[in-house]
C-alpha cells in the first residue's frame, strides 16, 4: 500500500504490481516508477478537477469545496469608491451652527435654519436675496482636511423655490469667489442633487459657496465635502474619478491615463489574472500596460468593447505597475471599475 499524498487524497492497494492512487474522485496511475499518470478512463464527476481525456486541470468555475482559493487582489481602490470622511461640520442643518462653519455672503436677506423643507431630518438651511447673495461654508474648518492638488468632490442637495432661481452658482474658491460653478435647468419646488469636482489650488482660505443666480430663493440640505481617492491609489492625466468609476472623458488633443501608485504590484516573469469592467461609449482602444512607458504584458490588452474583461497574461519587463492608457488618436471614452490584479497560480487552502 502506498502512503497518503495529502490534498484530500485517499490510498488504494496494490493489484498485480500497478498501485493507484485515488485524488478525491479520480484514479492515477502509478505502474511505471517515478510516475503518476491518469488512469484511461477514470469517472470525471468531480466539482473541482476537470479531465478532457489526458490531463486534469482545475475547473475554470469550481464549486468551493475548500480546496483552491484565488490570489488576493492586488489593486487598492480599484472599485473607484474610496472617499475621505465628510469635512462638513454642520451638512444637514439640524442643529445651529457658528460663524466658523457657515457664515453670510454678501448680505442674504434671508439666512435661517427652517422646517419647512428637508431633504433628510426635519430642518434645511433657507437662503433668499439677491444675485450673488448666499451662504458659504467657512475656510477655517476644512483646513487640515486636504492639500494642494488634492481632488475634493462637492455633493448637496437644493430646493429653489421662486423663478428664476433655478440657477445655482457654486464652488470652492478663495476669498474672492471669483471661482463658480453653475447649475441651471435645476426643478423648482423640488430638491436637486448637485455635484461637482473641483481640485484644491491653494493652502488656504477655500470656502464652499451656494449663491442665489438672480433674485430667488432655495433651501440647502445635506452638504459633503470629501477628498476623492485620499490615500492616493492613483495618478491620473485627463481622467476623473466620480461616482465609484474611473472616468475617460472625449478628448482627442490628449492622451489619457490612470497609473496606480503601486509599484511592486507586478513581478516580472510572474503571470497574472487582470479583470476589469468597462463601459464604452465612444472612440477607440483602450490599452492596458504595466509601467508607465513601454511596459508589456504578454499578450497585449487592447480592449475595444464594453463588458467584464478578463486576461491571463506575463509582466515581461522593468514595469510593476499597472496602467490604463488610450493616446489622443484612439481617444476610449467611457468608465471603468471593479479592477483586480491577481497572481495567476493555483494555491491550495489551508484544511
Amino acid at each position: 500500500m502506498c502512503p497518503k499524498m495529502g490534498m484530500g487524497t485517499s490510498v488504494s492497494t496494490a493489484v498485480s504490481e500497478r498501485t493507484a492512487v485515488i485524488i478525491e474522485d479520480y484514479m492515477f496511475d502509478a505502474s511505471t516508477a517515478g510516475e503518476l499518470q491518469p488512469e484511461e478512463s477514470p469517472s470525471d464527476f468531480h466539482d473541482t478537477w476537470d479531465l478532457d481525456g489526458t490531463d486534469f486541470t482545475p475547473e475554470a468555475s469550481p464549486d468551493d469545496e475548500g480546496y483552491w482559493q484565488d490570489g488576493s487582489n492586488l489593486v487598492t481602490n480599484g472599485t473607484y469608491d474610496e472617499l475621505s470622511d465628510n469635512f462638513v461640520e454642520v451638512p444637514g442643518f439640524e442643529t445651529t451652527y457658528t460663524a466658523n462653519q457657515w457664515l453670510a455672503f454678501s448680505s442674504p436677506s434671508t439666512l435661517e435654519i427652517s422646517t419647512e423643507q428637508a431633504y433628510e431630518g426635519s430642518s434645511s438651511l433657507k437662503i433668499a436675496g439677491t444675485d450673488g447673495k448666499g451662504v458659504q461654508a467657512s475656510a477655517t474648518q476644512f483646513t487640515s482636511d486636504y492639500s494642494v492638488n488634492d481632488v475634493v468632490e462637492i455633493t448637496a442637495y437644493v430646493y429653489p423655490t421662486i423663478s428664476p432661481d433655478n440657477r445655482i452658482k457654486t464652488g470652492v474658491n478663495n476669498s474672492d469667489r471669483s471661482i463658480t460653478t453653475l447649475f441651471t435647468g435645476l426643478t423648482l419646488n423640488q430638491w436637486n442633487k448637485i455635484q461637482y469636482q473641483v481640485t484644491i489650488s491653494t493652502a488656504s482660505n477655500n470656502y464652499i459657496s451656494f449663491l442665489n443666480s438672480g433674485t430667488g430663493e432655495f433651501y440647502l440640505d445635506n452638504v459633503s465635502a470629501k477628498v476623492v481617492d485620499p490615500n492616493n491609489r492613483w495618478t491620473l492625466s485627463n481622467t476623473t474619478i466620480s461616482d465609484g468609476v474611473l472616468n475617460f472623458p472625449d478628448n482627442s488633443s490628449a492622451a489619457k491615463y490612470a497609473v496606480h501608485t503601486n509599484t511592486s504590484m507586478m513581478d516580472i516573469g510572474s503571470a497574472y489574472e487582470i479583470t476589469l469592467n468597462v463601459n464604452k461609449t465612444g472612440g477607440g482602444i483602450l490599452t492596458v500596460l504595466s509601467g508607465t512607458g513601454a511596459s508589456a504584458l504578454t499578450p497585449a490588452i487592447s480592449i475595444s468593447s464594453s463588458g467584464l474583461q478578463t486576461f491571463i497574461v506575463t509582466n515581461d519587463t522593468n514595469g510593476s505597475k499597472l496602467f490604463l492608457y488610450t493616446t489622443a488618436g484612439e481617444n476610449f471614452q467611457g468608465t471603468v471599475d471593479n479592477i483586480t490584479v491577481r497572481e495567476y497560480a493555483i494555491q491550495p487552502q489551508d484544511v
